[in-house]
């Protein structure tokens, strides 16, 4: 018997290489629901609305806008989903700008991986009820 569900995610990428990379890495973890991936700004807000994930990850570069457009839809519309934004770009002054618009967290593509399964294995073992309240930031 599998485990209940107890976490539904959200992979937001353009790119089929880095979307099943991810898609891969977070199916090996018990208890999460992976929605089928959107590729663009305009799929990511009808599967959020469809799947109501708890929690998105987005890239940054999107061909019809960036993940920070999806990231102020989330929030906007359900604040309390983690909304992780994941470049390939310097993190520098773009974490800044990620975290000015509501991201929970920003993480690099390239090395970060590891870190991105940690956090949704710590939001697993949280207790009920810490979803309304969010990861914080890192």
């Amino acid at each position: 018997m599998s485990p209940a569900v107890r976490l539904r995610l959200l992979v937001v990428d353009d790119s089929a290489v880095a979307g099943s990379r991810l898609l891969d890495l977070l199916g090996t973890i018990p208890e999460v629901e992976l929605l089928p991936q959107a590729w663009n700004v305009a799929g990511a807000r009808r599967a959020f609305h469809e799947g109501a994930p708890d929690l998105v990850v987005t890239d940054f570069r999107l061909p019809d806008g960036t993940g920070l457009d999806v990231l102020r839809h989330v929030k906007r519309v359900w604040p309390w989903t983690i909304v992780v934004v994941m470049t390939n770009e310097e993190l520098g002054p773009f974490q800044q700008r990620c975290f000015d618009a509501g991201a929970d967290y920003c993480l690099d593509k390239s090395t970060d991986m590891n870190r991105l399964l940690r956090l949704v294995e710590e939001r697993l073992a949280s207790p009920p009820g810490a979803r309304e309240s969010g990861f914080g930031r890192v």
